[in-house]
């Protein structure tokens, strides 16, 4: 009798902890790379080679544009950056209420983002850190997900 107690004891033991690990690791799973910004831009492969974050006013809320980049760009060169984004300029997490990510093509085309999510992590003076997960209309032409860090530059 000990042992079969002894049994269903363990078992039940070995499956409470089971699913409480997957239940918080379900509710902890935010859908972000950990790897640097990469994806897809216009069916061509991107991935992050620099950027800049520059301060705006949008909608009256301080705010940031920041640029993504396949090579490093400076702050103040005219930029032709294929993914640019603004959220308010605060740590936090922001999706298409509060935030927008525009795909662009190298002649000008562009396309917004069907879904989105941006979280500002940190901010310095020099730098701002983040993650982003965005895809157009259509997710196999435009993509992009995975952490940034750009230099700020004041106006």
């Amino acid at each position: 009798m000990k042992k079969i107690f002894f049994r269903l004891f363990a078992g039940a033991l070995v499956f409470v902890s089971c699913s409480s690990t997957d239940d918080s690791a379900s509710s902890e799973n935010t859908g972000f790379s950990n790897n640097p910004v990469s994806g897809t831009v216009y069916s061509s492969s991107f991935s992050l080679g620099g950027g800049y974050a520059r301060p705006i006013t949008l909608s009256g809320v301080a705010s940031y544009y920041i640029y993504l980049d396949t090579a490093d760009i400076d702050c103040f060169a005219a930029t032709t950056s294929p993914v640019y984004m603004g959220m308010p300029a605060a740590i936090g997490s922001y999706d298409s209420a509060d935030a927008f990510l525009v795909f662009k093509k190298a002649n000008g085309d562009y396309e917004s983002t069907s879904e989105i999510k941006i979280e500002i992590t940190a901010i310095t003076e020099t730098t701002v850190k983040g993650r982003v997960r965005a895809e157009g209309s259509d997710a196999s032409e435009n993509y992009v997900n995975g952490t940034f860090e750009v230099q700020y530059c004041p106006l």
